[in-house]
This record gives C-alpha cells, structure tokens and sequence, in this order.
C-alpha cells in the first residue's frame, strides 16, 4: 500500500472514490442480525459469518448456530461515501477504526471465511471423532490431559473418553467440543 500523497498518513487504497473494500463493524450487543438487516437494506454489501457451536454443556438441543465473531460483521464499504450510511444504521456501534480513519480488511480474510460456509449458510466445525482416537481435553476440569475414544458422539453431543486418572483407568464423558485429536 502507498502513501497517498493528497492526504499523508492515509493508505491510498481508502481514498480513491468508488472503491469498495472490506471493513470489520462493530455492532451493538446481540445485534448482530440487527445491523445486518439494517446494512442490507441500505444496500451495502454483509457478510455475517456463523458457526455451529455446541448449545452448552448441559443442553439436550445439541447445537446451535451463533455468529463466528459476537459483535462483529463485515462490510464491503466505499470509505467514505458509505461512511455515515452504516455508523447510522440500527444495531450498529462503529467501524473498526484507527487515527487516520476505517481500517479496510483484506479481501482474502473474507474470502477465506466465505469459502468455508457451508450452503446453509454457516461454517461446521469437524467434531468427528472415531473410536480408538488420541484426544486431548481443550477445556474443562480435565483441560490438558490425554485420552482414548471409547464411543461415538450421542445425540446430546457427549462422547466418552478413557483416561488414566490418579493412576487408573476411568471412562469419562465429556461435551464432545471440549476434546481435540491429537497427532
């Protein structure tokens, strides 16, 4: 990126008129749906990517889809004509920002993100465990120990895990989410 000699200190990508680039908004707490809506009706370009994430520990729904980034979203902007049209829509709070203005993303993070969305929309995380796997407890009380899958993953998303504790064998079971395999 060169300095744009009209205005120092200013990328000159964000100040030639008409082009459109990529910007992380800051939207207002759950509003996420919100300013996208809001965004999409002012015909600005969203992209609000969402995860598949385990609906929590003691939940029977299994999963749920959330937004990847809570408060985040991204916009595909001409700074600054679209300027005063996205920090004014509803359930927006800013445009990520520095001293010299909006700070444009770079369209591989987006597009990165966008190729491993799914068709419906979201991104899934690989939570296929077989039997026999090496696993290791990314969180919870057992965080940082080792195991060995002793079953599938069951509908409330709980997989059971053998584990040498105290000096024994136990079988565990534990938020499928909470384990990683291991090389």
């Amino acid at each position: 990126m060169t300095a744009n000699p009209q205005t120092p200190g200013q990328p000159y990508e964000r100040s030639r008129p008409g082009l459109r680039r990529w910007y992380v908004v800051y939207t207002k707490p759950i509003s996420e749906e919100v300013a996208r809506r809001n965004l999409e009706s002012r015909e600005i370009e969203v992209f609000l990517p969402k995860i598949e994430e385990p609906a929590g520990a003691f939940a029977r729904a299994g999963f749920r889809i959330v937004p990847m980034f809570a408060g985040y979203l991204f916009a595909r902007l001409r700074i600054p004509e679209d300027f005063y049209t996205v920090i004014w829509a509803r359930g927006v709070k800013r445009i990520i920002s520095n001293a010299d203005g909006p700070l444009p993303l770079d369209d591989g993070v987006v597009d990165f993100l966008k190729e491993r969305t799914g068709a419906k929309g979201y991104i899934r995380p690989d939570y296929r465990l077989d039997l026999c796997d090496r696993v290791r407890v990314k969180k919870g009380p057992f965080e940082g120990l080792l195991g060995v899958v002793q079953g599938s993953i069951d509908k409330h998303g709980r997989i059971r895990v053998l584990m040498d504790l105290l000096g024994r064998r136990a079988e565990v079971q534990l938020p499928s989410w909470q384990v990683e395999k291991t090389a």
